[in-house]
Formats: structure tokens, C-alpha cells, sequence
């Protein structure tokens, strides 16, 4: 028997996806009483119209609106898809997913001269990360190595982990994505 998402449920997940991440950010970033606001008040948010919006002002799926957030260092792109598995980066799979992702990831973190940083995760997982190898060696931070493309993943609760403050100190000044 085949089973199916309902039309425009994967679109309703990646929302709810969106939106969790944007409150943790809130959260990790220090806005306070985040975990009681509504999302229209957090200092992160969705880029509206999924990632649709003008892209001279926003980059990525997530966003900071106002002055205290604008030191966070990143542009963030958000996957929460089944089709990806470990496999794919094990077996040296051209067509893993999670690079195509990644290319997205960093062509937005290139335009809005940002570090970028892809979390993504799918059902009955984790949420993971991943990022260059540079920003990993600063932070201290990942669990594997792609030897090839020179990312590293780990869980997303070991980058959240880490004090802004430490963030803003190590992750800022020049960048260049690739």
C-alpha cells in the first residue's frame, strides 16, 4: 500500500519547521521571554514568502528583523524532507540531497555576505547541521567530516550550545562561502 503526503502538506511541514527554528534562534540569541511571544515578535523569522521575498534583503529561510540580531553571522537554509538518508554521503552519492541543499545554502550566505549554515532533518530524526570546515574548526564543533566537499555535520543542539557571544567573536569579518 503507497502512502502519500497530502497535497501541500511537505510545504505545511517545512513551515512548522521554519517556524520552530525561528523561535529557537530567539532563544539561543537571547531575545527576552522568546519562548512565550507570538512569531510575529521574535527577533528571527521566516523570510517571506518562503524564500521568495526580495533577495537584496533577505537570504536563506530564516531572518533577523531588528537591531539586536544583526550580529547573528549566518544565512540559514532549513530542510525538514524525507528524501535524504546517510547513506547518500557514506557511499559517495553525487546526487546526495543534502549537497543540493547545501549549494543552495551557500549561494544565498554569497549574496548576502553571510556564513552559510544548513540545519535540516526529516521524521523520527535529530536536527542536524552543516557547515564548512573553517567555521567547524573555529567553533570546535561537528561529528563528521566529508573529507570531499569539506562540510562537516553535527546535531544541531551542540551549534546551539555555543554562547552568541563566542559566535560573533570567531565568525565575523571576511567570508567567502565556496
Amino acid at each position: 500500500m503507497e502512502t502519500s503526503m497530502k497535497q501541500g502538506g511537505g510545504r505545511q511541514k517545512g513551515n512548522r519547521f521554519e517556524l520552530t527554528l525561528a523561535r529557537i534562534l530567539s532563544i539561543w540569541w537571547k531575545q527576552p521571554d522568546a519562548n512565550n511571544l507570538p512569531a510575529k515578535e521574535l527577533w528571527f523569522r521566516r523570510v517571506p514568502m518562503s524564500g521568495g521575498f526580495d533577495k537584496r534583503k533577505a537570504g536563506g529561510d530564516i531572518w533577523s528583523v531588528v537591531d539586536e540580531a544583526q550580529t547573528f553571522p549566518f544565512s540559514l537554509e532549513a530542510k525538514n524532507r524525507e528524501e535524504w538518508s546517510w547513506d547518500g554521503l557514506f557511499k559517495r552519492n553525487e546526487k546526495w540531497p543534502v549537497l543540493s541543499y547545501w549549494e543552495q545554502c551557500c549561494g544565498d550566505a554569497t549574496r548576502m555576505k553571510k556564513v552559510p549554515l544548513l540545519v535540516f532533518t526529516k521524521n523520527r530524526h535529530p536536527v542536524y547541521f552543516a557547515v564548512n570546515q573553517w567555521v567547524a574548526s573555529e567553533l570546535g564543533i561537528g561529528s563528521v567530516v566529508d573529507t570531499q566537499t569539506r562540510l562537516v555535520f553535527g546535531l544541531f543542539d551542540q551549534l546551539i550550545a555555543i554562547d552568541p557571544e563566542i559566535i560573533i567573536s570567531k565568525i565575523r569579518g571576511d567570508y567567502n562561502a565556496e
